[in-house]
């Protein structure tokens, strides 16, 4: 039996789960979710508070991966596509099994310049995040809502902006950035908070006002708050029940963005 922990936000469209994904998942309704966005542990041994990312191997790593995967595929509307971070080592064990169920889109490299130093190898400045679709003819994709400044303008340039590309450069959340999450005593909440920025052109692009988004791992909340910004609602799970009581104060003091809010500024 599934122990139901739930949380919602003051408006009631933003619910968490707290508990392991694998169980959780069970809870939502197939095919109801329009955009699946998932960060989940890259297997690297990181301290999440109350858990830990690390396999013994990274054929157990794989196979966790698919066990959530696919119960994520079986919540997305038949229009629907699945978003999923990853480190460039781990994500490729994914690939084969995704081809099977899914239709493929891009793999985007989410890149940074900046990064830990390395001595051993050269230092590392991207992630990856594999894009797929449920189906092949229909689907959401809002290109005009994340086209960024154009460098030069040419005959064949779209007015609105240029297509983003495959290679997204959009700094990390360091631990002096302003939009960090910290606890009470000055230190940082969660190891891998990732960019609202990065999460306003997810939302944006694969899903529409009053759509459900989906995060099976979310962490200290981007993903709700990017959520709530543009009128989407949003469910997630969480396992560590600090970071949901971070994820839902500042989902509750997020504002809905309005109509003619420059979309561009937002995301670049």
């Amino acid at each position: 039996m599934v122990d139901l922990k739930k949380f919602e936000d003051n408006s009631g469209r933003h619910i968490i789960y707290q508990g392991d994904c694998l169980d959780k998942l069970d809870l939502i309704e197939n095919e109801s979710i329009k955009l699946v966005f998932a960060d989940p542990p890259y297997n690297l041994g990181k301290n999440f508070g109350n858990n830990k990312d690390k396999w013994d191997s990274p054929q157990d790593y794989a196979a966790w991966s698919l066990s959530w995967i696919d119960k994520c595929i079986k919540k997305l509307t038949p229009n629907g596509s699945i978003f999923i971070m990853g480190h460039p080592r781990f994500s490729s064990y994914m690939i084969p099994e995704l081809d099977k169920r899914l239709h493929y889109v891009n793999s985007i490299i989410y890149h940074y310049t900046d990064g830990m130093p390395e001595y051993k190898n050269f230092e590392k400045r991207y992630e990856v995040i594999l894009y797929y679709r449920k189906s092949e003819d229909n689907y959401i994709f809002n290109l005009d809502d994340v086209r960024t400044p154009l460098i030069r303008f040419e005959k064949t340039s779209n007015p609105l902006g240029k297509n983003p590309s495959d290679m997204w450069t959009i700094n990390r959340v360091r631990w002096n950035s302003k939009e960090r999450v910290s606890l009470p005593n000055g230190k940082i909440a969660h190891v891998a908070q990732k960019p609202i920025r990065l999460m306003r052109r997810i939302i944006l692009v694969a899903s529409n006002q009053g759509d459900t988004v989906l995060d099976p791992f979310l962490g200290t909340g981007t993903t709700a708050v990017a959520a709530k910004e543009f009128g989407r609602k949003s469910v997630s799970i969480e396992l560590n029940p600090e970071y949901i009581k971070i994820a839902l104060k500042r989902i509750n003091k997020t504002k809905v963005f309005l109509k003619n809010i420059n979309k561009q500024e937002l995301i670049k």
